[in-house]
């Protein structure tokens, strides 16, 4: 029976940054509300009124941070012509929820139609950044595009009074410098919490969530809920499609184009059936799988003595952590054997370890993936000695489909 099997997959979503198509004088696009939630005004027509349009989400972090701001500003500036719309495409309990705990002075709607959302995209990331504000004025053109935090009140006013030189952030050095500086970075957290309200059915055994990523997540990060459920993002295709099938790191080849792409996701794998996951991830991704026969270069491991290795002989209580210091690529295993541990090592990085120690007790290792050698030197500390050898294994080579 397979109604026991909840395979969710959904299609890239890039929460992206650039806003680049939207352009001087440009009469705007459609903006649909299908809720007004709080502080709806009397008159809901947006014709002939100056507009504030904050594009934000609950999960977005720098969008609540910015909330202040605008409410500021909705203050100072209270005209019957000027709105200041916040909307998400999101459902209304949950943004009820954040309403509860965060006040906003401004209009807050919501669009669960994303029409809006998909009018104003970015063609390049098929999708809004969000926080993004845009300003319209009361002719229906677009005149500034924008950071909430370059909202200012010289802004404002140059706007309201027809004066406003028209802006893009997103097009501007500004923008690349503040991408370079690494500010506003999005967090592992951030991405988890955006994706809480889809995975909090307990009965759900098979998960996957895949989106392009953006500079917005800083460098690559791994996190771990447990063992069954793994997310990460700025990561490459070859990674995750390992973690999808079960597979090392180097029995994935991936077309070189397609590794030009970072990717967040979110992989839940409760039955330990990779199949159709695999399959799923093949068509949304327009993929195609070839297997060929490779000869790659691994270690074998055997242990000089158990000196070095602690254990708590806790079995029900395995875990394994990654440090959330962006200047730490460290990741502590709490009560996993040893060949638990060379398998964890094998799916995740470009290693291919084999081990013939008979000694299932659990053991606390501390691993610094930085790179291979780090990794090896790790094992190393512990008393294992490496062995180098060839063989040849069974690879999956990926590429682009030939046809949709």
């Amino acid at each position: 029976m397979r109604n026991l099997l909840n395979v969710f997959i959904f299609s890239f979503t890039f929460f992206g940054y650039s806003q680049t198509e939207l352009k001087n004088n440009q009469i705007a696009p459609e903006i649909k509300i299908t809720n007004w939630l709080k502080n709806a005004p009397a008159d809901k027509t947006l014709a002939n009124k100056f507009i504030v349009l904050e594009f934000w989400a609950t999960w977005c972090k720098p969008c609540l941070e910015y909330v202040p701001h605008l409410n500021e500003l909705q203050k100072k500036y209270k005209q019957d012509n000027l709105l200041f719309l916040s909307i998400s495409d999101e459902k209304e309990a949950r943004i009820s929820k954040i309403l509860e705990k965060i006040n906003f002075e401004t209009i807050v709607v919501t669009d669960t139609s994303k029409t809006t959302f998909e009018n104003y995209k970015s063609l390049e990331y098929n999708d809004v950044m969000r926080p993004t504000t845009v300003l319209i004025d009361d002719k229906g053109k677009v005149k500034w595009v924008g950071y909430p935090k370059l909202l200012t009140e010289k802004v404002l006013q140059s706007f309201l009074q027809n004066k406003l030189t028209f802006y893009n952030y997103y097009n501007s050095n500004q923008f690349k410098k503040d991408i370079a500086s690494n500010d506003n970075k999005l967090t592992l957290k951030d991405f988890k919490e955006k994706l809480l309200h889809e995975i909090e059915n307990p009965n759900i055994t098979e998960y996957l969530y895949v989106e392009k990523s953006s500079p917005d997540y800083g460098k690559s990060r791994i996190g771990d809920v447990n063992t069954k459920t793994q997310f990460g993002t700025q990561i490459k295709l070859n990674q995750i499609y390992a973690e999808v099938v079960n597979k090392p790191l180097n029995e994935i080849q991936i077309d070189e184009a397609l590794m030009k792409e970072n990717y967040n996701y979110y992989l839940i794998n409760k039955t330990g059936n990779s199949g159709e996951l695999e399959a799923v991830l093949l068509q949304k991704l327009n993929l195609k799988k070839e297997v060929a026969t490779k000869e790659i270069e691994g270690f074998e491991l055997k242990l000089k003595n158990f000196s070095n290795l602690k254990s708590k002989g806790e079995w029900d209580k395995k875990k394994y952590k990654f440090t959330e210091d962006d200047e730490v690529d460290q990741l502590t295993y709490t009560n996993y054997t040893i060949t638990e541990l060379l398998t964890d090592l094998n799916n995740r990085f470009s290693l291919f370890l084999t081990n013939e120690i008979r000694n299932n007790e659990p053991y606390e290792f501390v691993i610094d993936y930085s790179s291979t050698q780090t990794i090896l030197s790790s094992l190393e500390k512990y008393n294992f000695e490496l062995i180098p050898f060839k063989k040849s294994v069974a690879i999956f080579k990926i590429d682009k489909a030939d046809h949709p």
